[in-house]
């Protein structure tokens, strides 16, 4: 009879200990790791992953022993460990194309639990053009420019913007490198450039990033990333962001009463 019992409660025990490990785990995982996964066009998809004490923790360890893998178009791709200090899984191989418009799936199993997201890559925007308008500023008594960027763009999607001088003018070197709309990405396909910054006859380079929704919303929250108002991500089972982003680019060189459109 005492054996009996023994064999009962030692059943009892192991399954309130499996009970009881299968929920650490699955808590562990949602509330622990983070994914960093944005795929650019045409470039092989790399896929950062660490964990966390705390959503909010700045101490991050890396993810050096899950199994990633990508699907498109029906076909699964194995990521391979690339970077074990950063938890870094990239695909090295050539038949993984990322082209924009197309959808992907990311599947990552850690200790038995399974991390799902989707993404698209969104289409980039297309022909630019570049303005230069000058109105008089009233009270200033001054006359202000700027320069007017527009686009064309398929689909749903978010833009930043980002200008960026190459010059030997050292007089420049404070304007070689700012983001135009630092707040948040627009939704609208224009935004403008005020010159007051540029220097005549320096080369500039303006490139307009188009971004999912995702990407806004994760990477320029104005509340931090897993607070109760902060945004995230669109991973399932785990925090962090799987998405796409793509861009286009334009040369111009700046002079104070035209522009020189050098190239793509």
């Amino acid at each position: 009879m005492i054996s009996k019992i023994k064999y009962v409660v030692l059943i009892f025990l192991w399954v309130f200990v499996y009970a009881c490990s299968a929920d650490y785990d699955e808590a562990y995982i949602d509330s622990q790791i983070v994914v960093d996964g944005v795929l650019f066009p045409d470039e092989k998809p790399v896929i950062r992953l660490v964990q966390l004490a705390d959503i909010n923790d700045n101490v991050q360890l890396p993810v050096v022993d899950a199994i990633v893998s990508i699907y498109s178009n029906n076909q699964k791709y194995n990521l391979e460990l690339s970077d074990k200090n950063i938890g870094e899984y990239s695909y090295e191989g050539t038949d993984l194309q990322i082209s924009t418009g197309n959808y992907y799936s990311l599947e990552i199993e850690y200790f038995g639990n399974m991390i799902f997201a989707e993404t698209i890559i969104p289409y980039p925007p297309e022909n630019i053009e570049l303005e230069l308008y000058e109105y008089e500023d009233s009270l200033l008594v001054d006359t202000v420019s700027f320069i007017n960027i527009e686009w064309d763009h398929s689909g749903d999607a978010y833009f930043y913007t980002i200008l960026h001088c190459d010059s030997l003018n050292p007089l420049a070197d404070n304007y070689c490198y700012y983001h135009i709309n630092d707040e948040f990405p627009c939704y609208e396909n224009y935004q403008f450039i005020d010159t007051a910054g540029l220097i005549n006859e320096n080369i500039y380079t303006v490139t307009v990033f188009s971004m999912t929704e995702e990407y806004a919303m994760y990477y320029y929250s104005y509340e931090p990333a897993g607070s109760d108002f902060g945004y995230s991500g669109n991973v399932e089972n785990a925090y962090g962001i799987f998405t796409g982003l793509s861009s286009t680019s334009v040369v111009f060189q700046y002079f104070t009463d035209s522009l020189s459109i050098i190239g793509e």
